[in-house]
């Protein structure tokens, strides 16, 4: 008797589809899950410091300590943000270049070592953001999925699996669907998009379904007031994009001399002390400087839009003059590049939009208060940018994220000026560069010294 399970597909057009489906609704699905216990980690870690901070100074380094184990032992490519993991893979998929490593990048255990060690260094009150990890979650989960079904829909290359992946993470996490397109676009592959641009704005379309159905329609951050604006808001959105942009390219050399550095560490006992060392420093900066430094950043971002009397601090910490903004931008600034530090999984994105909201609100205290909100909104996406060396990723996702089209020629504009100075910093990003050594460590000695 005839089996017509082989050609199945050929019959049935439309089926071809459904694998590439069920990938999109789980990363859907696993962007709000992963979400949801990084929120509920960061407030657990913020109430032990406020009741409980003895026990903090101890939880904190043991905490690091593990979150930079777990992945020295387990899975090296969990490390890190997770963004430039992504963006290695798919550019030795599409150099054709035969390597393990894209597999090692994209791997179901290093997806759950990423999560694993993202929550315990939220635990320990590490400032880092869950958006780059769950790019390199969702990849991984389409990756996954596209391996196990290579002859169902053979249209669907490797790589596209991969950068629809990441477009729908983005999409998912934030709730912003053009984010999630544009980020792919900018961020993963500008040269290729024409070829599978049905099946990226497929992606995010049902990881977005997906994640709306179990939080609902909302917005990331809102809908801050932002009053009617004149023609000085350009002139503020040009003098924000430049120091912003500064500060977030300064931020972005920071992180790649720290990974520099870390390589020349050899001995995993010297790692160990490093990452228990970060998770000191990080306790003393959140009690005797500024706690609102811990965290991810978006629930700062919230407050200031929001709220204009001063965050409301830990009961018997930080008193009084701890609540100035000069301690917040310096505290959102530093304690992600602690964190960073460590070792231990962990994303910049959200910490960048913290710190760059605490600059901006820093920069409406010093010249404009009433502008507070625009210079918040601006600032974080000259920082974001100024790291990134995406303007239209980080331009759109704020828009997105806040609804503010009323601000969206100063907000343009603040992206292309902040990427015009991170470039004169350096031509590449943080990203690309850490995506650089991940490519160069598959390439034969004799190619790296040519």
């Amino acid at each position: 008797m005839r089996s017509f399970t082989p050609n199945l597909p050929d019959r049935k057009e439309w089926l071809r589809e459904v694998p590439f489906w069920l990938a999109a609704t789980l990363a859907g699905f696993a962007s709000v899950g992963f979400a949801l216990v990084c929120k509920n980690t960061e407030d657990l870690a913020l109430h032990v410091l406020g009741k409980h901070p003895l026990e903090f100074l101890g939880l904190a380094p043991v905490c690091f300590v593990l979150a930079w184990w777990v992945v020295w032992r387990f899975a090296p490519e969990a490390k890190g943000s997770g963004i430039p993991q992504v963006m290695a893979a798919v550019e030795l998929q599409v150099s054709g270049t035969k390597t393990p490593l894209i597999h090692e990048l994209l791997s179901l255990r290093t997806m759950f070592i990423k999560i694993l060690s993202a929550f315990l260094c939220l635990l320990g009150g590490g400032a880092i953001g869950r958006e780059g990890p769950t790019v390199q979650i969702a990849a991984s989960i389409f990756h996954a999925i596209g391996n196990r079904f290579p002859k169902w829909n053979k249209s669907i290359r490797p790589e596209v699996w991969m950068v629809t992946g990441s477009a729908a993470g983005i999409a998912a996490t934030f709730n912003t669907p053009l984010g999630g397109l544009v980020f792919a676009i900018e961020e993963l592959t500008s040269t290729h998009f024409g070829s599978f641009r049905t099946s990226l704005i497929t992606a995010v379309i049902i990881s977005g379904v997906a994640a709306q159905w179990v939080l609902g329609t909302y917005l990331y951050l809102g809908y801050p007031t932002i009053p009617k604006l004149g023609s000085s808001a350009l002139l503020w959105a040009i003098a924000i994009g430049i120091i912003t942009g500064t500060g977030g390219a300064f931020f972005g050399k920071i992180l790649y001399r720290i990974t520099d550095f870390r390589k020349t560490i050899k001995s995993a006992r010297k790692l160990a002390l490093l990452a228990f060392g970060a998770g000191l420093l990080v306790v003393f900066l959140g009690y005797f400087f500024d706690q609102r430094g811990l965290g991810g950043g978006r629930d700062i971002v919230v407050h200031l839009l929001f709220k204009k009397a001063p965050l409301p601090l830990v009961e018997g910490v930080n008193p009084g003059w701890a609540n100035a903004d000069y301690r917040l931008a310096i505290s959102r600034f530093i304690t992600p590049i602690i964190a960073y530090a460590s070792g231990a999984a962990g994303g910049i994105f959200a910490p960048s939009l913290g710190a760059g909201g605490a600059l901006g609100a820093l920069l409406s205290d010093l010249f404009d208060p009433s502008l507070a909100n625009l210079f918040v909104v601006l600032g974080m996406i000259g920082f974001l940018t100024g790291v990134t060396h995406a303007p239209f990723t980080a331009f759109v996702l704020v828009l997105e994220m806040t609804d503010r089209h009323t601000a969206i020629m100063p907000m343009m504009v603040t992206a292309l000026i902040a990427s015009m100075v991170a470039k004169t910093w350096h031509t590449h990003s943080f990203y690309e560069r850490v995506k650089h050594d991940y490519i160069e460590s598959c390439q034969p000695a004799s190619i790296k010294s040519a």
